[in-house]
């Protein structure tokens, strides 16, 4: 059995070679023939099976050739070419997809063709040949629908691309043969009608014109050799003559003969190796393309994907707003349209942003306010925060608004954020009583106001100390006072109080304490 089994496996790799051979030349109808052979020796040559892939492919079957790449990969699937080619073609679903379709309607043309319907069958003919233009049978059916309409140029003219897809196939020749016999004949008929009986006709070929296919294989015959008899003497000396004849031979004819036969088989071979290698190499490359160009299809659909989701959800935004508004829902109404991209919009929604935006934003304002100075009454810092934030996205340099959000942060311990806003008030409201108190708080938390006398100043690091009590952050007020400016503070009911030069108490808000 061990014999048999080599000797199917080496049958098989010959007829693969010699497919090989054919697909080179485009005879994709004979390289199917071998590579079938070659699977019938040996099922298990994944690269016949995967080269009989590749030739379906060519030819246009895409689902004979998806069958032979899934029971390739199913047979092995570690390092096997046919995992790539599946994967390239299942990554352009729509492509797949018209392949299936191009069967469907390749069968019902052939119905139709079958049934008398010829106009019908060449309508999806050559709809099938647009979506897929290797389609081999599509361009015979069409073809001979035109040879039966007698329509012979453009017939011919469809057999050609067929035949520069599989320049071999029996019935491409065939049919090209019938036209060039049926104009043959028609061009003689009208130069005997027309009196021209020498004139050439183009449309018969010549002996020297006929193809490797058409000549039939000439046989010779061999000669018989006459002999005569002759005497004892002369026998014996022709074989003498003959010995000496046949060294001679072997010396100067058969060694010669012999190396340059072993040359020829090498030379034979590394062209063989070579012209193996290139295709191999063309696939692989087209293939990368193919990988290339979904990849970039990919990424142009994401990109729009992403365009039309912001669109969206502007659009639900301004959509939300609006009926936010309409409902008295100030304060999401106000949170819905800062969200709303006006770039994406189209005339007729920007028109309903603009008519809307100040009014949906100033009652957001009120209700951001409002709802902080309730926040900040309940000592809920962080909520205080919050909407005090919102309120000045939409409304800047407000100072109320502004001296408030720099306490919440105070009194939720967040002293980074509070020297900030309290900075942005002295840069908001520079040389006045404002940018005073604003400027004793930040010293108050450790730090150093900037654009005060041209000074700059560092914030203090955080404190983790606080009031088990009350949630508020404990602060000393030992030296608490304005840097270079003469100002008295003390502390009553646990809030800093301010003195001018005058005597009168202020707050960090700016008010009067009795």
């Amino acid at each position: 059995m061990g014999k048999i089994e080599d000797r199917a496996r080496r049958l098989s790799n010959a007829y693969y070679n010699q497919a090989l051979d054919c697909a080179g030349i485009r005879d994709l109808t004979g390289a199917e023939e071998k590579l079938r052979l070659s699977l019938q020796m040996d099922k298990t040559n994944l690269t016949a099976r995967n080269l009989l892939g590749l030739v379906y492919y060519e030819q246009g079957e895409v689902v004979a050739a998806l069958r032979e790449w899934v029971i390739s990969n199913n047979m092995n699937k570690v390092d096997n070419p046919a995992i790539h080619f599946i994967t390239a073609i299942r990554k352009d679903p729509k492509r797949l997809q018209q392949m299936n379709q191009t069967i469907h309607q390749y069968n019902e043309a052939l119905r139709c063709a079958k049934e008398g319907n010829e106009d019908i069958a060449a309508i999806r003919l050559r709809k099938i040949i647009k979506n897929n233009p290797k389609h081999v049978k599509a361009y015979q059916l069409l073809a001979l629908i035109d040879i039966k309409q007698k329509h012979y140029t453009h017939a011919g003219r469809l057999l050609k691309k067929a035949c520069e897809i599989d320049a071999v196939n029996p019935e491409t020749l065939r049919l090209l043969k019938e036209i060039d016999d049926v104009q043959a004949g028609l061009f003689e008929r009208n130069a005997k009608k027309n009196g021209e009986k020498d004139k050439k006709n183009p449309f018969r070929r010549r002996s020297e014109d006929l193809s490797i296919l058409d000549a039939a294989p000439v046989r010779r015959k061999s000669k018989v050799d006459l002999y005569r008899e002759r005497p004892g003497y002369s026998s014996l000396m022709n074989v003498l003559f003959g010995i000496v004849i046949g060294l001679m031979a072997v010396v100067f004819m058969v060694r010669p003969a012999v190396s340059a036969s072993v040359n020829r088989d090498a030379n034979a071979k590394i062209v063989e190796y070579t012209t193996t290698m290139a295709t191999q190499e063309n696939k692989i490359n087209e293939l990368q393309n193919k990988i290339n160009d979904s990849e970039n299809t990919v990424k142009d659909a994401q990109t729009q994907l992403e365009s039309s989701k912001n669109a969206t959800d502007s659009y639900d935004n301004l959509i939300r707003a609006y009926l936010d508004y309409q409902a008295g829902n100030y304060e999401q109404a106000g949170d819905e349209i800062l969200k709303v991209d006006v770039s994406v919009l189209s005339t007729e929604a920007c028109e309903i942003y603009d008519a809307n935006k100040d009014a949906i934003l100033s009652n957001a304002y009120d209700a951001y306010e409002f709802g902080g100075d309730n926040a900040f009454y309940l000592k809920d810092w962080t909520k205080a925060a919050s909407y005090f934030e919102k309120a000045l996205s939409i409304k800047e340099g407000v100072y109320d608004v502004m001296n408030l959000l720099a306490q919440a942060y105070q009194n939720a311990n967040r002293k980074q954020k509070a020297i900030a806003a309290y900075q942005k008030i002295i840069d908001t409201f520079p040389n006045t009583r404002r940018a005073e108190y604003a400027a004793a708080a930040i010293t108050e938390l450790g730090g150093t106001p900037e654009n005060m006398d041209g000074s700059a100043g560092t914030a203090a690091p955080e404190s983790t100390e606080e009031n088990t009590d009350t949630g508020a952050t404990q602060t000393g007020t030992e030296d608490a006072g304005y840097t270079d400016t003469d100002v008295d503070t003390t502390t009553v009911d646990n809030t800093i109080v301010y003195y001018d030069e005058n005597g009168i108490g202020y707050n960090a808000a700016g008010e009067v304490v009795g």
